[in-house]
């Protein structure tokens, strides 16, 4: 007899050595054409009755942050990768939340199935942001480390991943999103790939400790589609180029062909395959996946550097720069200054 489990890490396999052969054959099967990673519709907010409960006027909530000290550190759940993921604290219950800078239309986003498990109320909307249903939900604070942010605004919405099988689900997401409105509210957010960690300046002002890091204007504004997003202007492939800074940005750049085309790279010896951005809003959206052996990005030569090329026509596409670029270095948001720091001697 035997049992597969599947879970983060892959596929778990116990069994008798008479099995390893079935068992090879399962893998093969599930990894080829049964497994897969979806976004999927929660509950619509029709289907859940709301409480009764009197919500501020929206747009006058201010998150409050408390904090013992200055300077807070505290290590991310992943050393590197396309998500920085910290543990917070939720009406008393640990639970894993992404820093999302790419999040613009509230403080913290959450999806339904973790409101419900949580016993949150709420309040549904027709639409939250671009063709994405859900509502407001009441959150009193949450506490990372000894921070505590009072009164945040929080949205939910009516989609969450979840990882399926042959059409069963064996893993549903349950985290939440930190955006950018609480977190503009510190000096300045360091985020030490390498090392694991993330520095949360309160008030003191960042001070690089060696001649290892270059600057790059930072400013904060909203983007084609009213969402308030971090712009950074840095050098690809020796051309300057404004793009989003997005730690929740996935692997790679993400460019329009136009922009590829500027850059002038068409020339260089790379691979280019078919490939897909997995976008919350919309799915999967068809493009070109280049690897690059060596490209100069902000300063640094990032060895086999993906870039995503995205068709002109794509909806709501901004040129994004995502935290993976920096998955092996440290990179600081100086809101204070208006800056993007790069250690460029990793």
């Amino acid at each position: 007899m035997f049992r597969l489990i599947v879970n983060k890490s892959g596929y778990i396999f116990r069994g008798t050595l008479g099995t390893l052969a079935v068992i090879a054959v399962i893998y093969f099967v599930a990894s080829a054409t049964g497994l897969r990673e979806d976004i999927v519709a929660s509950a619509t907010a029709a289907e859940i009755s709301p409480e009764n409960i009197t919500f501020k006027p929206y747009s006058t909530i201010q998150p409050e942050i408390i904090s013992p000290s200055e300077i807070t550190t505290i290590t991310t759940c992943n050393r590197a990768g396309s998500n920085i993921i910290i543990t917070c604290d939720v009406a008393g219950v640990p639970v894993p939340a992404r820093i999302d800078t790419g999040l613009g239309f509230a403080d913290i986003c959450i999806s339904t199935n973790l409101m419900t498990r949580l016993g949150l109320k709420f309040y549904p909307l027709n639409e939250v942001w671009t063709d994405i249903t859900g509502g407001i939900c009441y959150l009193e604070n949450i506490k990372i480390a000894d921070l505590q942010i009072d009164t945040p605004r929080t949205a939910y919405i009516d989609r969450h991943r979840e990882t399926q099988i042959w059409g069963m689900t064996i893993e549903q997401d349950y985290q939440l999103s930190i955006g950018l409105g609480i977190l503009e509210k510190f000096s300045y957010v360091k985020f030490d790939n390498s090392a694991g960690q993330i520095e949360f300046g309160l008030k003191d002002q960042f001070e690089p400790s060696d001649g290892t890091w270059q600057k790059f204007p930072l400013r904060i504004g909203n983007d084609s589609y009213l969402q308030r997003r971090i712009f950074v202007d840095v050098p690809v492939g020796g051309v300057d180029c404004t793009m989003i800074f997005d730690t929740c940005g996935g692997d790679g750049l993400k460019i329009s062909k136009g922009l590829w085309e500027s850059i002038g790279l068409e020339d260089s010896n790379y691979s280019k395959n078919a490939g897909y951005v997995n976008s919350t809003q919309f799915g999967m959206i068809g493009c070109d996946e280049i690897t690059m052996p060596v490209l100069s990005i902000a300063g640094r030569d990032v060895k086999d550097a993906k870039v995503f090329v995205m068709p002109d026509d794509v909806r709501y596409f901004e040129n994004i720069l995502p935290m993976s670029v920096f998955s092996d270095t440290a990179v600081v948001i100086d809101f204070q200054r208006g800056l993007l720091w790069v250690n460029v001697s990793y």
